[in-house]
């Protein structure tokens, strides 16, 4: 199970800073491993969802979350989300062993291309997403096909001496909610 490191604190920062003046009904933190964002979504959010292909990660979140055992959104029911949050794996495959707490595909953008294909039918038509990418990763793969149904935005930045960690804010665009209720 992946430990809270500084991709984790640094999307946990960004999460109070967004959650700080708003009224966040539900919300989901998918890929809780630790737990550290689902727990600090409680803090703000009335409802919380915390989902994780691994089991133990439910002995990470407080008690008032609801836990899902599920890879991505295949067994999430629930829709109209404020706010999910994704640490996803984002490192090249070649750079780490194919660890899967580590590695994000290929190009290392392919795991949070599929979570933001998936998540779209989830979130609310005015709702925000906030995850994490790396340097490492193909990040104009990622903004190129991730901008034809979100509208994206790096809104902070972490550099440390192996590479640069970015916060991304995706916000559904029109022609995008037109589809989904389709």
């Amino acid at each position: 199970m992946y430990e809270a490191a500084e991709d984790s604190f640094l999307l946990e920062e960004e999460i109070i800073a967004f959650c700080k003046d708003k009224v966040i009904t539900k919300s989901l933190d998918m890929g809780t491993g630790s737990g550290i964002q689902a727990n600090t979504l409680c803090k703000f959010s009335k409802e919380v969802y915390a989902v994780d292909i691994n089991k133990e990660s439910k002995e990470k979140i407080g008690k008032k979350i609801k836990f899902i055992h599920s890879d991505l959104f295949k067994k999430v029911k629930e829709k109209d989300f404020d706010l999910i949050v994704f640490n996803p794996p984002y490192l090249p495959d070649g750079e780490e062993k194919a660890d899967p707490e580590l590695t994000g595909g290929k190009q290392g953008v392919e795991l949070t291309l599929k979570f933001l294909k998936q998540a779209k039918k989830h979130l609310k038509e005015d709702g925000t997403i906030l995850f994490i990418a790396s340097s490492h990763a193909n990040l104009d793969l990622l903004e190129k096909k991730a901008g034809k149904e979100y509208y994206l935005e790096r809104i902070r930045e972490l550099p440390l001496f192996f590479e640069k960690l970015y916060v991304y804010k995706a916000t559904l665009e029109k022609k995008v909610l037109d589809k989904v209720k389709e």
